[in-house]
């Protein structure tokens, strides 16, 4: 599990013109890529798939982080 994979489809599922809202939403105290929550969750689901029976990857963790 690499980050440099995760970014990528992370990427190419931004949507620049939903950042302003999401932002605001949240009172400007996060930055977002503009992934809107259920893609992010079929995106997370795919992703994270092969790996449900590994041990956490907590260089990872902290990478994302």
């Amino acid at each position: 599990m690499k980050i440099e994979d995760l970014i990528p489809i992370l990427d190419a599922a931004t949507v620049p013109e939903k950042v302003p809202a999401m932002e605001a939403y949240m009172k400007n105290k996060f930055s977002f890529l503009g992934v809107q929550k259920p893609i992010l969750k079929k995106i997370e689901r795919d992703f994270f798939k092969p790996f449900i029976k590994d041990p956490i990857g907590w260089a990872f963790v902290e990478e994302c982080w």
